[in-house]
């Protein structure tokens, strides 16, 4: 689903689940949200703004290299307390959570993964009559 920004919806009031399709305008999204109210016979609708979220793209640097030191001790074959990246500096681990940032975008670009879930702001009710 390509979803953009300033895509509009409608729900049933309170609902926090929204679920009931995706509209250009909110002219559009009142519209049906009218005709779903009369159908369900519920004399209010909420309609509101959606907003994209964006996909994770953040790994801390001290979790991955956590794991490539247990990798390391347990290619030794032992339980060794030698600390590889302990004397790494703090630029050296922000230039590589950057690096990996880019790296899962471009993942998310190749596998084309795309977010689906929004957020809905900017809701207001519509009577149904």
């Amino acid at each position: 689903m390509d979803l953009q920004e300033g895509k509009w919806s409608y729900n049933r009031p309170h609902d926090e689940y929204w679920n009931r399709g995706l509209f250009d305008t909110k002219e559009e999204a009142e519209k049906e949200a009218i005709e779903y109210g009369k159908e369900c016979g519920i004399p209010m609708v909420e309609v509101g703004e959606c907003t994209l979220l964006s996909l994770p793209n953040y790994i801390d640097s001290d979790d991955i290299l956590e794991k490539l030191q247990q990798q390391y001790s347990d290619e030794a074959g032992g339980e060794y307390e030698d600390d590889l990246y302990d004397d790494v500096k703090k630029e050296d681990l922000e230039w590589l959570e950057e690096q990996i940032s880019k790296v899962i975008d471009a993942f998310h670009e190749r596998a084309k993964v795309e977010s689906n879930w929004y957020t809905v702001s900017n809701v207001y009710e519509v009577n149904v009559n």
